[in-house]
């Protein structure tokens, strides 16, 4: 059996028990089994393509003397597709979870999780010579899986960073309200999209109608998640003068919860986790 609680202003009022037949769970069990086989599929991907970047690494020093700057763009283009790859294998397990709604919620920080996510990998991206700002209202609350909006996140910073050609690139994050709306972007200095762009990369799978190389999964979770949780997508776009990407929701009128205070937890680098294998896709941390 499941129980559901059910809530009348925020509060259990009372619970909803499900009982399950035996083909009920039946039929759980082999949802359950195919999603442990979906599940190391991926990560057996992922531990091929950590062995092909491991076999870059074994030979760059070889043969980068011997060819030049020629090896030096193969290195760098075959490193890119690998880390793509990387990055995709992890956001279509998060879509999936959009599809099958097997993630809960809970009324969170929205600040303390956008502050953890800048914390972790601002650092990376001023590593690698971005400018990145950000400017985060304090105590703004809503009801959400962490999880899922740290992945949003992480490939919108990753996404700004990388389809920018500026000799010096920029990425702001800004997470404010604003007219009973909380008001969450991303914006950058780089190159730019068209709507046709914008409409196939916030569809699901809307860049592999044909085959192509184009990956555009994080715009669709993005615009998944905005969906779930009654939020809009929106974007404000000039060709090689930049982009701002705007994730909107109505504000929440429960205030503070009585847990309010996040402690956070050191950025520990995880190979196989979601937000590390996002970030390998722009920023190449396995290097």
């Amino acid at each position: 059996m499941r129980f559901e609680p059910l809530r009348d202003n925020g509060i259990i009022t009372n619970y909803l028990i499900h009982y399950y037949s035996c083909m009920d769970i039946e039929r759980l069990s082999d949802k359950s089994g195919y999603l442990r086989f979906k599940s190391n599929f991926l990560g057996n991907i992922r531990m091929e393509l950590s062995k092909m970047l491991a076999m870059l690494d074994s030979q760059k020093n070889s043969f980068s003397s011997k060819a030049g700057t020629e090896y030096e763009h193969f290195d760098h283009e075959a490193r890119l597709r690998i880390l793509k790859t990387f990055s995709a294998t992890v956001n279509m397990t998060e879509l999936a979870k959009y599809f099958s709604g097997n993630f809960t919620t809970e009324y969170q920080s929205l600040s303390d999780i956008c502050g953890e996510v800048c914390d972790e990998e601002g650092n990376l991206l001023e590593e690698d010579g971005c400018i990145f700002r950000y400017s985060i209202d304090p105590c703004i609350y809503f009801e959400t899986n962490k999880s899922l909006i740290k992945n949003v996140l992480v490939n919108l910073l990753v996404n700004a960073y990388m389809y920018n050609d500026k000799e010096q690139r920029q990425v702001e994050l800004i997470l404010k309200t604003e007219d009973d709306r909380i008001i969450l972007s991303i914006s950058d200095n780089g190159n730019g999209m068209t709507d046709d762009v914008w409409q196939a990369a916030i569809t699901p799978f809307g860049t592999f109608q044909k085959y192509s190389s184009s990956e555009a999964l994080g715009l669709a979770l993005a615009k998944c998640f905005c969906v779930r949780f009654g939020g809009e997508l929106s974007y404000r776009s000039e060709i090689d003068k930049g982009t701002c990407v705007t994730m909107s929701f109505p504000c929440d009128s429960r205030g503070l919860p009585k847990e309010f205070h996040v402690s956070r937890m050191p950025p520990i680098p995880n190979p196989y986790g979601s937000t590390y294998c996002i970030m390998a896709k722009g920023l190449d941390p396995l290097k």
